[in-house]
């Protein structure tokens, strides 16, 4: 597979469900991104991260149980 080949793998995290469908449907036009999770609050998409270790995340900053800004310092090394 070269480089242009490999699907990147994505999870959305944002609490609104209405968001969460405009993101998805934004990103049917990248079909090297691939949607393996969802996640309604940080802690579920905390989990999600550390679980599945995609390749990107489509982040909300305000969330229920933990909030964007806090799941990044949680994340770094």
């Amino acid at each position: 597979m070269t480089g242009s080949d490999k699907r990147l793998t994505a999870i959305i995290a944002e609490d609104e469900s209405l968001a969460r469908n405009v993101i998805r449907k934004f990103l049917v036009e990248f079909p090297n991104i691939e949607i393996i999770a969802e996640a309604a609050d940080g802690l579920t998409a905390l989990n999600q991260i550390h679980q599945m270790r995609p390749d990107l995340v489509f982040l909300d900053i305000q969330m229920p149980e933990l909030d964007g800004l806090a799941l990044l310092k949680e994340l770094e090394v």
